[in-house]
């Protein structure tokens, strides 16, 4: 079943996994930081990764960020993947997302 395009992902959730990425990362010199965004819905979700990106990167490492609106089994992922100033593949990592729940949706 496809994720609900009207859900917004939790911001918390992307920095989550963004600091995560970046704690992993260390203290290797990245260049260049691809980040790329499975989930359907609006456009806003980007500017949810693209502030967390900012915040873990906040210097002159180049980023990509990419929105996929590919459905991966209807749960929302963000791919990571860090590379060197030889474009040589530092690290990449693979993260769950998950969308803020509606307001007066059932709590689980």
């Amino acid at each position: 079943m496809p994720s609900n395009p009207d859900s917004v992902l939790d911001p918390a959730a992307v920095a989550q996994a963004v600091g995560r990425f970046a704690r992993a990362l260390g203290a290797q010199a990245c260049e260049r930081l691809e980040a790329t965004l499975f989930a359907h819905g609006a456009v806003a979700r980007l500017f949810t990764l693209e502030d967390a990106v900012a915040r873990a990167w906040p210097g002159e490492v180049a980023k990509e960020l990419v929105w996929s609106r590919e459905d991966l089994h209807g749960r929302p992922e963000l791919r990571l993947r860090a590379f060197d100033a030889a474009g040589v593949l530092l690290a990449q990592e693979s993260y769950p997302v998950s969308p803020l729940k509606p307001a007066g949706a059932p709590r689980g």
